[in-house]
């Protein structure tokens, strides 16, 4: 990794520095039902990562989520689609892009990824 990149990284806050990214067994259990959710409605996901959960509301869970490159729907698609079907169980934002666009960001050192990648 690049030292200035380093150091900016080290140097900034985080963009999700009020995100609680602890897991209580209560949201393990929630978390579980949202991967299948997500496993389920894009076959094509190769990771989900969870960011966290609103401190003041753990059902609020931030989450993101890579795609394989074979993956049809744009991301904002995809992400409408998680949202939606987990609506009845849990508040989730979910950022969806191919890891494609992931690995291209990154090696251009580009950490802005747009949603419709």
């Amino acid at each position: 990794m690049n030292l200035n990149l380093l150091r900016y990284l080290t140097s900034t806050k985080p963009a999700f520095e009020n995100l609680n990214s602890s897991i209580t067994s209560e949201q393990s259990a929630l978390l579980e039902k949202i991967i299948g959710v997500v496993l389920h409605k894009v076959p094509t996901t190769e990771a989900v990562i969870y960011l966290g959960a609103k401190q003041s509301d753990a059902t609020a869970v931030y989450l993101a989520v890579i795609t394989s490159n074979k993956e049809k729907k744009q991301g904002h698609e995809l992400t409408s689609t998680i949202e939606e079907t987990c609506k009845p169980f849990a508040k989730v934002m979910a950022l969806v892009n191919n890891k494609g666009s992931v690995f291209n960001a990154i090696e251009h050192q580009n950490f802005f990824i747009t949603m419709f990648s």
